[in-house]
C-alpha cells in the first residue's frame, strides 16, 4: 500500500518515524484507539513554514475506508 499524507501538523509537534497512528477518542461517531498507521516520513511543509506532513504507512486498504477525522493533540 502506498503511504497517505497528513498535512499542517504543527510545526512544535513532537513527531518521528515509527511513531504509530490511532483514531482519537474527540468524537462519538469513531471508536478511540484504533491503529490506523505508523509514521514513515516527517517533512517540513512546502507550502506552510509553520506546518510538517508526515507519510503513514496505512494498516488498512484505503479502498475500504469511508470516513477520515483527523484530530491533533
Amino acid at each position: 500500500m502506498r503511504p497517505v499524507r497528513l498535512k499542517y501538523i504543527p510545526l512544535l509537534t513532537q513527531v518521528e518515524e515509527g511513531d504509530k497512528v490511532f483514531t482519537a477518542a474527540t468524537s462519538s461517531i469513531f471508536p478511540a484507539g484504533i491503529l490506523v498507521g505508523e509514521v514513515s516520513a516527517v517533512r517540513n511543509d512546502e507550502s506552510f513554514q509553520t506546518a510538517l506532513t508526515l507519510e503513514v504507512d496505512p494498516l488498512v486498504s484505503s479502498a475500504s475506508v469511508k470516513e477520515v477525522f483527523v484530530i491533533l493533540e
